[in-house]
């Protein structure tokens, strides 16, 4: 009996091993939303194929605990793009988005929860999303020396439609404020000098390369997370002004493309695509104001077609998350994703106040908090809301917080047990 146990034991270490095995070649492959296979995005046809073999072996061979984060919130919005059908001028299409928009990232996350059980795990999982953010960032340097050197931007494509794999130079930026927190929190909670230069070499590159895609979002970003973690380091004068003079550093080289960007047509037509996106955003609003005019349908209300030198041309969707969200799924859908913002901050913040007894959990929960900032509020100017760059980041956020908590767990546990043992 005892040997079978074992057994069973060992058998599902390795279906353990194999799925953060797979989890790790989905991390490497999330930011490239834009290939296809057969039609359907490669990242979204992975993790669903991951998740309905954790399903099967997990909970019902092994019968292991599979936890359900976010359940509440995200079946309120699943619940909302589902009403929002009511109103669509194709009702299918609008549920077959619902679940390939909001269902397969909630899934996302339920696979990285499940898998990512220990802090080990969650590092080699951010080692790989770094490996992504340094693909990405290249990718798009290469683009611009094969390009031409008169764009007005780095990553303005004028050869290809897209300047990197991902998407758009917005996107990159995107990619780019999102990892530089995980990469500053695990400098500073390193010892090693050559990780330590590693660790500096891949900020300093998706620094620059943020500040080069002239995305005024991902300026304001950096600008952001740099005042938090001054104020985090207020008392360490090295580390406060070192930073101040690597920021100026960093403003004087990419001042000519500031200049450029701000006496470009191209910010001009930009401004002008957003005030319609904005306006159009509110008239579908009330027109629907609870329930929307359909999730994904945004596009179809559209009539203008932007086009510029820099883009191909195509009908562009709402503005940012909140005029995407009121426009298709209206106060129901916008109270659902306030509501996940809530409990994601919720339960970052506590983890980082109850890892006070130890410094580097911490740091790196600050670093996941400052993170998720960044994410959040470059969705209120951008639509990357529904895609995989969005919420995968948030399944690591959690599960770092559930791996950390469960080792603070252990940690006080120990430390009353010893408290509570007589004096020899």
């Amino acid at each position: 009996m005892l040997t079978l146990q074992k057994r069973i034991q060992i058998t599902n270490l390795k279906i353990d091993d194999l799925f953060f095995v797979s989890l790790l070649f989905l991390t490497l492959i999330y930011p490239f939303i834009e290939l296809d296979i057969f039609g359907l995005p490669l990242a979204k046809v992975y993790v669903l194929l991951q998740f309905l073999l954790i399903i099967f072996f997990k909970a019902v061979i092994t019968r292991k605990n599979f936890y359900l984060p976010l359940l509440l919130p995200f079946s309120l919005l699943i619940m909302a793009g589902i009403i929002s059908a009511i109103n669509s001028t194709d009702p299918s299409t609008t549920l077959f988005r619902v679940f390939l928009q909001i269902i397969i990232f909630y899934i996302a996350i339920l696979v990285i929860y499940n898998t990512c059980n220990t802090i080990s795990k969650c590092y080699w999982v951010l080692f790989c999303m770094l490996l992504s953010g340094i693909f990405s960032a290249v990718s798009g340097w290469i683009n611009y020396f094969q390009g031409n050197f008169q764009s007005v931007s780095l990553f303005f494509p004028r050869v290809t439609p897209h300047p990197w794999l991902g998407g758009t130079h917005v996107s990159l930026a995107g990619l780019m404020v999102v990892l530089l927190p995980l990469v500053c929190a695990c400098l500073l909670i390193t010892h090693s000098h050559i990780r330590k230069t590693i660790l500096g070499a891949i900020a300093g590159l998706f620094t620059i390369t943020c500040l080069f895609t002239l995305s005024r979002a991902g300026w304001a970003l950096l600008i952001l997370q740099t005042l938090l973690w001054l104020w985090w380091f207020r008392r360490n004068l090295w580390v406060f002004w070192g930073t101040i003079i690597c920021s100026f550093v960093f403003i004087f080289v990419s001042l000519p493309s500031f200049q450029t960007l701000l006496g470009s047509t191209v910010r001009e037509s930009s401004d002008i695509a957003r005030d319609y996106l904005e306006r159009l955003s509110i008239e579908l609003f009330f027109r629907h104001p609870f329930v929307g005019v359909g999730f994904g349908t945004f596009t179809e209300y559209n009539r203008v077609v932007f086009d510029s030198s820099y883009y191909p041309p195509r009908a562009l969707d709402a503005h940012g998350v909140i005029y995407k969200t009121i426009s298709e799924m209206g106060l129901i859908g916008l109270f659902s994703v306030v509501l996940i913002w809530f409990f994601v901050s919720f339960r970052l913040t506590t983890i980082y106040i109850t890892a006070k007894i130890d410094r580097n959990f911490r740091i790196i929960m600050l670093g996941c908090i400052i993170s998720f900032l960044m994410n959040t509020i470059f969705e209120m100017t951008s639509t990357r809301f529904y895609s995989m760059q969005y919420w995968f980041p948030i399944g690591w956020y959690l599960a770092m917080s559930g791996a950390i908590r469960e080792d603070l767990r252990k940690m006080m546990t120990a430390s009353t047990l010893q408290e509570g043992r007589p004096d020899e």
